[in-house]
């Protein structure tokens, strides 16, 4: 064997040990890797379990905090006012100490927190007031007749509140200076008309608003129906298909 063929021998051996450490070290830092990974995928997964089981300890101690307070409440509400003037004065009597054994007898002690927690968003109840959003002006309309010939003007007397979808009832025809009167209907059989738009009336020019007086479509859902009960409701809309409006 010449030395040129040595030293390509060697130079060929160098190249293969050099590559075999090379790919050994990339074994290991792809297993170091995943190590590192599943570590830190594990303390993710306890961490997030630890501060689980904390949320579920601190909403049961808001659910029973505010349990407590109503209870509380409801106790104090069902006594007289003399009753709950010697509570207050017995209470004014006591210590601090005192003070925080009786609230914690009757479970009155506010629970440990997190900064911009809130008992009530705890406990699952709204921090938030709760609205009613009203009827829209004509949104109970399905269809109705070409051009204007479903709708009529209403003049209501003052004093009257009407809102959308509201029976109402005709009283008088249309004069040169007032178009029809309507009042509002108190039971089926005076459900005649169904008010497009909600308004209070004012003692000089009472209440004028666009009805929906014949043939349409109108949602059975958002009539108004008020304080006409049930039996009269089904009345009401037989009479207003009388005037070819169908409630669907």
């Amino acid at each position: 064997m010449t030395d040129t063929q040595t030293n390509q021998d060697d130079a060929k051996r160098r190249a293969d040990e050099l590559r075999q450490a090379d790919e050994q070290r990339r074994e290991d830092d792809r297993k170091q890797t995943e190590e590192r990974r599943a570590a830190s995928h594990e303390a993710d997964e306890k961490r997030r379990a630890e501060e689980f089981q904390s949320l579920e300890k601190r909403r049961e101690a808001a659910h029973k905090f505010v349990e407590a307070k109503r209870k509380e409440d409801d106790r104090r509400a069902a006594l007289s006012p003399p009753e709950r003037l010697a509570e207050d004065e017995k209470r004014a009597r006591m210590t601090p100490e005192e003070k925080r054994a009786d609230d914690e007898s009757k479970g009155l002690v506010q629970p440990d927190l997190r900064d911009g927690e809130q008992i009530n968003l705890l406990a699952g109840q709204s921090q938030f007031p709760i609205f009613t959003e009203v009827g829209h002006t004509a949104e109970f309309i399905l269809s109705e007749a070409n051009g204007q010939l479903s709708r009529d003007n209403a003049y209501l007397a003052d004093p009257v509140t009407v809102v959308v979808g509201q029976p109402l009832k005709f009283s008088a025809a249309a004069t040169a200076s007032l178009p029809a009167t309507y009042v509002p209907a108190a039971v089926g059989a005076d459900c005649d008309a169904l008010a497009i738009y909600a308004g209070t009336s004012n003692p000089t020019n009472g209440l004028r608003i666009a009805i929906i007086a014949r043939n349409a479509e109108v949602n059975g859902k958002l009539i108004n129906w008020g304080s006409i009960i049930a039996a009269e409701q089904a009345l009401g809309v037989t009479h207003l298909a009388t005037h070819g409006i169908i409630v669907r």
